[in-house]
């Protein structure tokens, strides 16, 4: 996020997400008068809108991200020179889009719907639904992949988390191009906790 040109990253995550106070705090340290919110987690969104009735002498903007890939997608859509209406129709659009994926290992059994998951076995997320449960994490990334993308799709974007090894991810891009021969792939160190992988596709 700061490489591609957002000023402050409020540190949180699954399970320790940032409070309302946290928000305000990082808001009032900005100089400008205008600011976006990118939450990338639904459960973030409420706490960034109790920030912004707090905050008085700034412009809050909502941009409501689900996810780490479409808030990197959004602020890829923002446009300096564009005004602000603007760029909140095609940041919010941007997200929109993106369809994305993670891939979390589970730390209990449970029964769900789609199937039994015992503890250990990798969990394939999307849109806050299980879709894949494998017992191993290549073929967990890959099957989620073939199930939520569609072959008029161009790319792939990996963001590697703490725990990712580089033999899976290798074998994740092979599985993944045999499955879409003509779809680029894009690897990044994410180095996020808890999820080995997280991608997005458009």
């Amino acid at each position: 996020f700061k490489s591609i040109g957002v000023d402050v990253i409020v540190n949180g995550g699954q399970s320790m997400n940032p409070s309302t106070y946290d928000i305000v705090k990082e808001i009032n340290n900005l100089e400008s008068s205008d600011v976006f919110i990118f939450p990338n987690n639904k459960n973030i969104i409420l706490a960034a809108n109790q920030a912004k009735q707090i905050i008085r002498n700034k412009n809050i903007y909502i941009i409501p991200t689900t996810s780490i890939p479409e808030g990197i997608s959004a602020v890829l859509s923002y446009n300096p020179d564009a005004g602000i209406e603007e760029n909140i129709k095609n940041m919010e659009e941007a997200a929109k889009k993106t369809k994305s994926g993670e891939v979390t290992q589970a730390v209990r059994d449970a029964n769900l719907m789609v199937s039994e998951i015992k503890k250990g076995e990798f969990i394939g997320l999307s849109d806050g639904r299980v879709r894949v449960v494998s017992n191993n994490v290549v073929d967990a990334v890959a099957d989620l992949v073939r199930d939520i993308a569609t072959s008029t799709e161009e790319v792939v974007t990996i963001y590697t988390g703490k725990d990712a090894k580089q033999e899976d991810t290798d074998n994740i891009r092979k599985k993944i191009k045999e499955y879409f021969p003509k779809i680029d792939i894009e690897i990044h160190k994410g180095e996020q906790p808890l999820y080995p992988y997280i991608f997005s596709i458009e």
